[in-house]
């Protein structure tokens, strides 16, 4: 799971210098696009929109990857906890 957060989030930037010698990830470049599209009062360039989509594709993979990990892994760790009756993780 870490390496899927790590492509969608910047989990190393801590202070305002580190965007320097970290670089953007998913999120932030579709936090950045929809601020860059909202200046004006024109509708975002055919441009904006396909990286908008082009981004959203990529988190898509990604979001896909962590739900098929909840979908399968924790519910087979569920499964082996609750044989050994222990309960250690519930997503409800």
């Amino acid at each position: 799971m870490t390496i899927i957060e790590n492509e969608l989030y910047q989990t190393k930037s801590k202070s305002s210098q580190d965007p320097l010698n970290f670089p953007i990830k998913l999120n932030n470049k579709l936090a950045h696009l929809n601020s860059l599209s909202s200046i004006g009062d024109y509708k975002p360039t055919d441009q904006s929109v396909e990286f908008k989509n082009e981004i959203t594709q990529l988190i898509d993979i990604e979001l896909a990857k962590i739900y098929a990990i909840f979908e399968n892994d924790v519910k087979m760790l569920n499964k082996k906890v609750k044989e050994s009756d222990i309960e250690l993780i519930n997503l409800n």
